[in-house]
């Protein structure tokens, strides 16, 4: 009996060797492989599951449907994406017009604009006022390519004889009232080839009484000799000190209802007399 057992049992192993297949203990070193086989066989897995409900869910929606619903989606992420960059990262020139420090320095300029120019001329212009020593700034007109305009024909001889006296170099912008044509009729009026020669002129011959009468020039109303017409004499004005006249000026008024010198005459020499007015009778 024990010599039958002894036959029927497996022959020892020698030492090292793995055990046989019905053995229950891995080899030593393969239970690690075993682990990494099964993690990668069920991520497999897991992926064949979710190819699978996705085939589901391609087949419950119809033929033709998933594939336009997911090119509308992009396109919707996309346009979302898009306005979200619009919104975060906008164009230099709209960070420009947003910057806070440009509007405000805009705004400064504006109001430096209406202090220094804008009201003091509707003051002077509606409300009036006494009359500066420096008449050179009184009546400032507005530039344009052939000279200065002006809110009335008054404004534009009185600038004349103001800027004179201001002397050079400033004087020279008294030019800038007559136009070409009427620059070129003072010239001659004057005896000189120019109208900045003639203002040189001019002004080199006045004493300081003078230049005080220049100064404070008052231009009464001009008359009107036709529709957008007027006409200025200096014989009209009152120059005291013997101040020199400048001549005889015809204005026209432009399409802006503003007034331009086009125009200069000489005066009548000697200037007539002013106009008496008729005493009442006696009652």
């Amino acid at each position: 009996m024990m010599a039958y057992v002894a036959e029927n049992q497996p022959p020892a192993l020698p030492p090292g060797q793995p055990s046989g297949p019905d053995d229950p203990t891995p080899p030593r070193g393969l239970e690690r492989l075993d682990r990494v086989v099964d993690a990668e066989e069920y991520v497999r897995f897991q992926e064949f599951q979710r190819f699978q409900e996705y085939q589901r869910y391609v087949e419950s929606q119809g033929p033709g449907q998933p594939a336009t619903r997911v090119e509308e989606h992009l396109v919707e992420v996309r346009q979302q994406l898009a306005r979200i960059e619009r919104v975060t990262n906008p164009p230099t020139w709209q960070k420009v017009l947003r910057n806070k420090w440009l509007h405000r320095a805009l705004w400064l300029v504006v109001l430096v604009v209406l202090a220094t120019w804008g009201v003091p001329r509707l003051i002077h212009h509606y409300v009036g006022g006494d009359q500066p020593q420096n008449g050179a700034s009184l009546h400032p007109g507005t530039v344009q390519g052939s000279g200065k305009l002006y809110d009335n024909p008054e404004d534009a001889v009185a600038e004349f004889y103001h800027v004179i006296m201001g002397g050079p170099p400033n004087n020279a912008n008294a030019c800038q009232v007559l136009t070409p044509t009427a620059q070129r009729q003072w010239s001659q009026l004057m005896g000189v080839t120019d109208c900045p020669a003639g203002v040189r002129k001019v002004y080199g011959e006045l004493t300081a009484a003078q230049k005080d009468a220049y100064s404070n020039v008052q231009v009464p109303p001009a008359p009107r000799t036709g529709p957008g017409r007027a006409q200025v004499s200096s014989c009209s004005i009152d120059l005291e000190s013997g101040a020199p006249r400048l001549g005889l000026f015809q204005l026209t008024q432009d399409t802006q209802q503003e007034w331009q010198v086009t125009g200069v005459q000489p005066d009548p020499n000697p200037c007539p007399p002013p106009p008496t007015t008729a005493s009442a009778p006696p009652t």
